[in-house]
C-alpha cells in the first residue's frame, strides 16, 4: 500500500454522511484486516531475523573452518584472514548475508508502516466516535428544542 492510499483510508469526510455511515460501518472490518497483515509482516520479520542469525553463525564457522585451513602454511593471521575473505564461498556467503539484511530492512520498514497506520485508525475509530456523539448530541438538541417550540404553541393554543 503506498502512502497516498493510506492516507486516503484514514481520511474522514465528516461533512458527507453517506461517507462518514460507510467508514463507521467499515472501521471494524478493515482495523481487523491491517491488524492481521501487522501479524503476519512482524511474523515474517522474526522467521527472515532467526535465519540471518542462523546464517550469520554459518558463516563464522565458515570463516573459522577457512582461517584452519589456511593457517597450516604458517603464515601471519592478517594475511590468512584477507585470504579467507576472499574465499569465493566467503564472498559468496558474504553478498547472501547482505542481500537477506537489505530485505530484513525492508520488512522492518514495511512492520513500522504497518504499526503506524494502526495507530492512525485507532485515531480514526475515536475521530468516528465523537463525530457520531455530536451528530446525535446535536439532532436530539434539535429535536428538544422544535418539542419545547411545539409545546409552546400548543400551551399558546389553550390560553
Amino acid at each position: 500500500m503506498d502512502e497516498f492510499s493510506l492516507k486516503e483510508e484514514l481520511k474522514i469526510d465528516y461533512k458527507n454522511l453517506d461517507s462518514l455511515s460507510k467508514a463507521c460501518s467499515s472501521q471494524a472490518a478493515k482495523y481487523q484486516y491491517y491488524l492481521e497483515q501487522t501479524v503476519l509482516i512482524t511474523k515474517k520479520f522474526e522467521d527472515l531475523d532467526n535465519f540471518i542469525n542462523y546464517q550469520e553463525e554459518l558463516f563464522k564457522s565458515l570463516k573459522g573452518k577457512k582461517l584452519i585451513e589456511v593457517k597450516v602454511d604458517k603464515i601471519t593471521d592478517k594475511l590468512a584472514e584477507s585470504y579467507v575473505l576472499n574465499d569465493e564461498e566467503v564472498l559468496k556467503q558474504s553478498k547472501n548475508l547482505y542481500s537477506l539484511r537489505l530485505k530484513l530492512n525492508e520488512v522492518r520498514k514495511d512492520l513500522g508502516v504497518l504499526k503506524s497506520f494502526i495507530k492512525g485508525y485507532e485515531q480514526k475509530k475515536d475521530m468516528l466516535v465523537t463525530i457520531g456523539h455530536n451528530l446525535r448530541t446535536e439532532y436530539f438538541s434539535d429535536t428538544e428544542i422544535k418539542k419545547e417550540e411545539t409545546n409552546k404553541k400548543i400551551r399558546r393554543s389553550y390560553k
